[in-house]
């Protein structure tokens, strides 16, 4: 009996302690989950954090054309392309448009901006990098320098803030999704638009102005009536343009070229995360692109612009590396000193974005005017004719971009 207790004891004993080690186990895994799962949120919110951070700029590139640390970082050096004008529908806005003015009355003196406006003759040697004529009878040239200081940097990004008074940076790049194709007969487009003349709002520029007009994200069931008001007025614009392969969008494609403008590439897909994943995708997407246009028109284009602007921070891979390919191929990249800020998030009346192009061009003195071509855009068409009729009544040279044009860019 005494040695069955004592045989019964011991297993006791052995059991507890196995118990006790069991919970000494459990206790130390416990210890050292709560002391590693800070960590692991830590590490968790840190990823969280970078994708909102990536999902605040695609917005603030849509809707403004810079990041948010762009937008508001004092020393900033690198946006070159900020166009600062007063939002306000009311008869006062002259007054303080003027006080805009008068803060910046040494721009003109100061800003030196290098324009060579001679075109290049097609290659009828080569015709697998042929350049169309640009039909400009007499090509001139214009010498100075294109340079934004930081402290003009920091005026813009401070007049931004004041939003109590009125003003709104409409520095843009969008993003623009395709639309399909409205079956309304061109007649009927044309008869919706009003006859609008804001030319008589009184702006005034020096005859040595030039200022390129460019479109973005075309062809649009609008393209032949820009085609059409730039017919009007012999003025020849730049196109960049998306991958479309409808039949209007590939006549557009070839009516582009035809009547004489700058066709250049403007990515196929548009979408940033596409275009941007990394050097290869790019390289497919511009060679995508630059294949149809070829097969289109018979036309290799050299220029291009890269959705959301050279300075963009949504891109994966170092925007340099893309910016080495495209020199690579010979191409040369566009950005913009002037926006009527179609693309803002904004819907500005064409009285509106027609004063934001004529402002924008006051304090330059080469502009390269950015606007877009899509569906929605109507407001952009209305304005149009306003604008072209009063840089035309005042001498001011309206050029295409062409691979000779010494480039605008927010990243050099």
């Amino acid at each position: 009996m005494e040695q069955e207790k004592t045989s019964a004891d011991k297993v006791s004993l052995v059991s507890r302690h196995n118990r006790v080690k069991r919970i000494k186990a459990t206790i130390i895994v416990l210890i050292i989950v709560f002391l590693l799962l800070p960590t692991i949120l830590c590490i968790i919110m840190f990823f969280k954090m970078r994708s909102l951070q990536k999902q605040i700029d695609v917005l603030m590139i849509e809707r403004y054309g810079v990041t948010y640390h762009e937008l508001f970082e004092k020393n900033n050096e690198s946006i070159a392309h900020a166009a600062v004008v007063k939002y306000n529908n009311s008869i006062g806005t002259d007054n303080a448009l003027d006080k805009n003015d008068e803060s910046q009355t040494g721009d003109n003196n100061t800003e030196d901006e290098t324009v060579n406006t001679e075109t290049k003759k097609p290659d009828i040697e080569n015709p697998e990098k042929r350049v169309h004529n640009t039909d400009l009878s007499e090509p001139e040239s214009f010498s100075g320098e294109t340079e934004e200081t930081s402290d003009e940097s920091k005026d813009i990004s401070d007049e931004w803030k004041e939003s109590s008074d009125g003003w709104k940076d409409i520095t843009d790049e969008s993003q623009e999704s395709e639309e399909s194709l409205e079956s309304a007969p061109v007649t009927e487009k044309k008869a919706e638009k009003e006859d609008l003349d804001l030319s008589k709002e009184g702006y005034t520029f020096e005859s040595s102005k030039t200022v390129y007009l460019t479109f973005d994200d075309g062809p649009s069931k609008y393209t032949s009536d820009i085609l059409d008001m730039l017919d009007t007025y012999n003025v020849k614009a730049t196109f960049f343009v998306i991958g479309k392969t409808d039949k209007h969008s590939k006549e557009m494609y070839k009516r582009i070229i035809d009547d004489g403008h700058s066709l250049g590439i403007h990515s196929y897909s548009h979408v940033y995360d596409k275009v941007y994943n990394s050097l290869e995708d790019f390289e497919k997407d511009f060679t995508k692109l630059s294949d149809l246009l070829y097969d289109t028109t018979g036309y290799i284009p050299s220029l291009y612009r890269f959705p959301g602007g050279s300075g963009n921070s949504v891109s994966k891979v170092d925007i340099h590396e893309l910016i080495r390919f495209l020199k690579e191929k010979s191409v040369v990249y566009f950005d913009w000193n002037v926006v009527n800020g179609d693309a803002t998030g904004i819907d500005y009346s064409p009285e509106e974005l027609y004063s934001n192009v004529m402002e924008g061009i006051k304090i330059h003195n080469t502009s390269i005017v950015l606007m877009h071509d899509t569906d929605t855009k109507e407001n952009t068409i209305k304005s149009l004719e306003s604008i072209l009729k009063t840089l035309t009544e005042q001498d001011v040279n309206i050029l295409p971009l062409t691979d000779d044009v010494t480039p605008i860019r927010q990243v050099k």
